[in-house]
């Protein structure tokens, strides 16, 4: 079978819809039952356009894995944080945003096992570029090197992943556990 063709068939499967999308409270409640591993995909799978209240309570559990807070942190941060961050303490301040959780729990995390699957790179120059504009010292004292060069052991394992808003069971898994095969 081609991919679009069971890229159909799974859309339409309903039995992959775990939890459905506008639901954070129903979301949580069910990540509350799952393992570290499906958390970080649920995080390298996000799209931020619905919110970010699942990534926060994720990112502020004593079992996040600092893999998962590394990736929400370089979606998120090296997309626009830090730039308004060096420049507006405000927003550095934001004790509400996700790169601002990851920065404050840093050192709370003790696990430190999954590759933070980012799918962009780090410019190699990043840290310079930061404090270029970090003019005003925000970043200084903080543990931001450590997270942009941080580097896992493993990739997380779960059937499971979000796809807009809505907690599914991820399509590989799904093709596995029916047979589909993909040409």
């Amino acid at each position: 079978m081609n991919l679009m063709q069971a890229m159909s068939e799974y859309w339409s499967d309903p039995e992959t819809l775990v939890v459905p999308a506008g639901q954070p409270d129903r979301t949580i409640a069910w990540l509350a039952q799952q393992t570290p591993d499906t958390w970080h995909r649920v995080v390298a799978t996000w799209n931020y356009d619905h919110g970010d209240q699942v990534l926060s309570w994720i990112l502020n559990q004593d079992a996040c894995d600092r893999g998962t807070a590394v990736c929400v942190f370089l979606t998120e941060g090296l997309g626009h944080w830090l730039s308004d961050a060096a420049r507006n303490e405000h927003a550095f301040n934001d004790k509400t945003h996700v790169c601002r959780i990851v920065m404050d729990n840093w050192h709370r995390y003790t696990k430190a096992d999954l590759n933070h699957g980012y799918n962009g790179r780090v410019p190699d120059d990043a840290m310079s570029e930061i404090a270029r504009r970090d003019t005003n010292g925000f970043f200084e004292g903080t543990p931001l090197a450590e997270i942009l060069s941080y580097q896992g052991t493993r990739d997380a394992q779960s059937k499971y992943a979000s796809q807009d808003g809505k907690i599914m069971i991820d399509f590989d898994h799904w093709a596995e556990a029916n047979g589909v095969s993909v040409k």
